[in-house]
């Protein structure tokens, strides 16, 4: 579904593909199965089979500090994830991305997309390309100290 999706975006054709091309539409596949998993989010379809995830699930989880220091709110986070859904560069590595930085308190934060199936953590880039039945999308979010630019 999202391998497809994004081929026919790209213009490419899936049975003869380079090396680079096909790195390419890894990268695009992927980036779009993370934009609809904080597309749920924003909709606030934790737990929910949906359609658009092929039946996957995806639950929020925030790190104990942003909770117990009580930074950001939850609806906050939420929020702001829906203010860079159409982000499409990785801040460092494949799935982990900047949301923003609040130079009030010198920390920036970052989210964290994982796959499990069966309660055992999954590469994504080992994601069949139809089925997602039986996987959970965690969302983990975590505040880092950041410089101020």
């Amino acid at each position: 579904m999202f391998v497809e999706q994004a081929a026919e975006r790209l213009e490419l054709d899936i049975r003869n593909l380079t090396d680079s091309e096909t790195a390419l539409l890894i990268s695009e596949t992927y980036r779009d199965i993370n934009r609809a998993v904080l597309k749920s989010l924003v909709l606030n379809r934790d737990g929910e089979n949906l359609k658009v995830l092929s039946s996957a699930k995806v639950r929020l989880h925030m790190c104990n500090f942003l909770r117990f220091q009580a930074l950001y709110k939850e609806r906050d986070v939420r929020e702001m994830l829906s203010e860079i859904i159409d982000h499409r560069k990785p801040y460092h590595g494949q799935d982990v991305y900047q949301v923003g930085s609040f130079p009030y308190h010198h920390y920036a934060l970052y989210w964290h997309i994982q796959a499990y199936r069966n309660k055992r953590f999954i590469n994504m880039y080992s994601l069949p390309a139809r089925d997602y039945s039986d996987i959970e999308f965690r969302v983990y979010v975590s505040a880092e100290i950041g410089k101020i630019k």
